[in-house]
């Protein structure tokens, strides 16, 4: 008797405890009105937060929530959330949530074979970055890639989005092509279709200023009016490489614009230029290649490196005839001596000689001059140059002797790699003279 007693007030204490616990929760029933764009499901932050999708109907029910504060965000295309939905869940209650027609529109990408890869289905691997063009600073919301569509087709939907104007950039599935941008306006309860097709024109180019290659810049192309029907007039190229080249994907044929802003004033810097007895070299001349930079020294023997960007090769001649090459460097501050020039070195290239076997009309006709053999040469190994010397940056005499033309240069006492614009090479010596043919 004692036993049926205890397991009957067990039991009790039992089914009240189960009768409290459900007490402390709820429903909610979500119902979205129809429209063109619609949510695909709900998401629900508070006491318990999860994600619910629609199935056959815009509707759900989500049972077993604990009572308590709730938002409810409508979930689009592409994870995209909307605005959120403040409620309460009763212990015990349903709860109703009704999501009106949104103020949103959504893109529809549309990509074609070359823009996908196949695996066992077919798989949407295109990198769409969506950018808010309205957006100070246009900030960029990347859209989560779709392993395994549902249907077999290159589709991809994002939805939610506020109506204006967007840009997107599409990174294509290979490295063969860069990323190219398309601008597109996003319309209230309307799709806007993006084809994700392979660009028309690829254009290959270098950035250089001051004769060095710029890096970290990007190349902008402005398009004429029938190419900007197709949908935007700026086109982004890949971000320019450590060698300053860089590869932009244009949708069409046309007329273009290039634009890259390079911001030279960046940094400051000095480098001071010394004799070769340590001296300040003052008024020394110095330039780039080509000669975009053409001044001479302060009084101190200094040069401002604000303007002037790494990797640039200076050609530096002092008013002793001293030469050098220095190529500037990220350091702030940098010194280069100038070894003092004593040594003439002539340079012979040979007149050219008649053939017999030609009609001698022929020798009335245009020839470029035998000293164009020399330009564009560069000379290497001068002492404590970091670069090659620009022949062209030299200062020269002219003659002629009976071999042919003469051009004498002044160079440091030593041994020197000579090297024309065709590639050939040739070891001068300086003082002496050297056979260029």
């Amino acid at each position: 008797m004692v036993w049926w007693l205890l397991s009957l007030v067990f039991g009790f204490f039992g089914f009240v405890g189960a009768q409290s616990a459900g007490a402390q929760h709820g429903q909610m029933v979500v119902q979205a009105d129809k429209a063109a764009v619609m949510p695909i499901g709900v998401a629900l932050t508070g006491p318990l937060s999860r994600e619910v999708f629609f199935t056959d109907t815009p509707a759900v029910r989500v049972d077993d929530l604990p009572a308590g504060d709730y938002q409810v965000h409508a979930l689009f295309q592409g994870t995209v959330q909307g605005s959120p939905i403040a409620l309460r869940v009763e212990p015990g209650r349903a709860t109703e949530v009704r999501l009106p027609v949104s103020d949103v529109g959504g893109f529809r990408f549309l990509a074609d074979s070359g823009m996908c890869e196949m695996s066992d289905t077919w798989q949407f691997v295109s990198a769409a970055v969506v950018v808010d063009a309205r957006s100070a600073g246009l900030e960029q919301r990347p859209v989560p890639g779709l392993s395994k569509p549902a249907s077999p087709t290159c589709l991809r939907e994002v939805a939610g989005l506020s109506p204006g104007r967007y840009q997107i950039r599409v990174v294509p599935p290979t490295t063969l092509l860069p990323p190219y941008v398309v601008v597109v306006n996003v319309i209230r309860q309307a799709w806007t279709e993006v084809p994700l097709t392979w660009p028309a024109v690829i254009v290959r180019g270098r950035v250089m200023a001051g004769g060095a290659a710029v890096r970290d810049t990007v190349v902008q192309f402005t398009a004429n009016a029938p190419v900007s029907a197709l949908g935007g007039t700026r086109f982004e190229a890949a971000r320019v490489a450590e060698d300053g080249t860089y590869v932009a994907a244009l949708r069409a044929p046309g007329r273009y614009r290039p634009e890259v802003t390079i911001d030279l004033v960046s940094r400051t810097g000095w480098l001071d230029v010394v004799t070769a007895d340590g001296q300040p070299a003052r008024g020394a001349y110095f330039y780039t290649v080509p000669s975009a930079v053409n001044s001479t020294t302060s009084d101190e023997g200094r040069i401002n490196l604000a303007t002037i960007a790494p990797g640039t090769a200076l050609s530096i001649r002092t008013l002793h005839w001293g030469v050098t090459c220095h190529q500037v460097t990220e350091a702030p501050l940098q010194r280069v001596a100038v070894p003092e020039a004593t040594g003439k070195l002539v340079f012979v290239v040979p007149d050219p000689v008649p053939d017999p076997t030609k009609d001698p009309g022929a020798a009335r006709t245009f020839r470029p001059a035998p000293t164009a053999r020399l330009i564009g040469a560069q000379i290497a190994g001068i002492p404590g140059s970091t670069c090659a010397l620009e022949y062209d940056d030299l200062l020269k005499e002219r003659s002629h002797g009976p071999d042919g033309a003469e051009i004498a240069v002044t160079l440091p006492h030593g041994t020197y790699t000579l090297m024309l614009a065709d590639g050939s090479t040739h070891t001068v010596q300086a003082p002496g003279r050297a056979v260029v043919k």
